[in-house]
């Protein structure tokens, strides 16, 4: 690609407290073969020093500091919003990329016009080991999973393939659909499956998302949130519950997905995850008329639905008492 061709790129950093991730980040982002691209940096609120850093250090980053912790999809958000190139690449701040990463995302994307969300082939810290080649998730349940996840690099996941999510600790996005779909859905607070979720909105619309096998990056997945932690189970069974909420149908949430789930949690015995799922049924609880009026209108069938999913949910925090 020359410089004619290629379309403009802004790579947006979400950061909150994550100085010590930074150096190794923005260098590898400052030394890309790309022409051009805008690196900007939005710090969620961050009370250590990585504003002052990236400021002294990496002249060339514009920052945008939002004062407050607005969750992944509302600190991704007030980039988007602050930047008008054709393609937006959503990134971790404790990603190192390869300087062919972005030249090779922007070819995959640039393949097939309808190709609207783009996603890479993402390393553990070993360099060795598969942490993402785009993702999957397994219904009833809405249990998000990796192609890949784990096993060594043996050249099982060389293809480029359509998937139904990319995480989005490195997510391309071309512009029209983030005007389309009105940006990312910030009720995914504080983060998990709001990634997911736009991947499944651009999908809906008639947009390709694909894994990049020729993008490649490390993510040294630094613990935002302590997997296992209560604090991780209750965020993560948030997320899933609204994004089951808003993509399954009524009648496949009561028929499908709650009997599975009651089979699930007869099996369950750690009482952190138990606990977070009682708290996560209760805030699903306060979101559903918010989603199903957005979704079908409120009307006669929209109050009837919602009675019968909310009696559902109440009917699984029951199973937890």
């Amino acid at each position: 690609m020359n410089n004619r061709e290629s379309p403009t790129v802004s790579l947006i950093v979400l950061n909150w407290n994550g100085q010590e991730y930074l150096r190794a980040c923005m260098t590898s982002l400052s030394g890309l073969d790309y022409p051009e691209p805008e690196i900007v940096m939005v710090d969620n609120g961050s009370t250590d020093d990585s504003v002052s850093y990236v400021a002294e250090e990496f002249r060339t980053v514009s920052i945008i500091e939002t004062g407050r912790n607005l969750g992944y999809a509302g600190g991704m958000n007030v980039g988007i919003d602050h930047t008008n190139s054709d393609i937006v690449v959503l990134l971790n701040n404790d990603i190192i990329v390869e300087k062919d990463w972005l030249t090779e995302l922007v070819r995959c994307m640039e393949s097939d016009k309808r190709i609207g969300i783009a996603g890479c082939k993402i390393f553990f810290a070993d360099n060795k080991r598969l942490q993402h080649a785009g993702g999957y998730v397994s219904l009833p349940l809405g249990l998000p999973n990796h192609y890949g996840y784990g096993e060594e690099d043996s050249g099982d996941y060389d293809a480029m393939l359509d998937v139904q999510y990319v995480t989005g600790a490195a997510m391309a996005i071309r512009r029209p659909v983030l005007d389309q779909l009105n940006g990312m859905d910030a009720g995914f607070f504080p983060i998990y499956f709001e990634d997911v979720d736009i991947c499944f909105r651009a999908r809906e619309k008639g947009w390709r998302v694909v894994y990049a096998p020729e993008s490649r990056l490390v993510h040294l997945e630094s613990a935002t949130m302590v997997r296992d932690s209560y604090s991780y189970l209750l965020r993560f069974h948030q997320g899933r519950m609204r994004f089951l909420l808003k993509h399954l149908q009524a009648q496949e949430f009561l028929q499908e997905f709650v009997p599975a789930e009651i089979e699930r949690l007869s099996e369950l015995t750690q009482h952190r995850e138990r606990r977070a799922l009682k708290h996560a049924y209760k805030s699903a609880l306060g979101m559903l008329p918010m989603i199903y009026g957005d979704r079908i209108g409120y009307n006669q069938e929209t109050f009837a639905l919602l009675q019968q999913v909310a009696d559902a949910l109440v009917s699984l925090h029951a199973q937890l008492t």
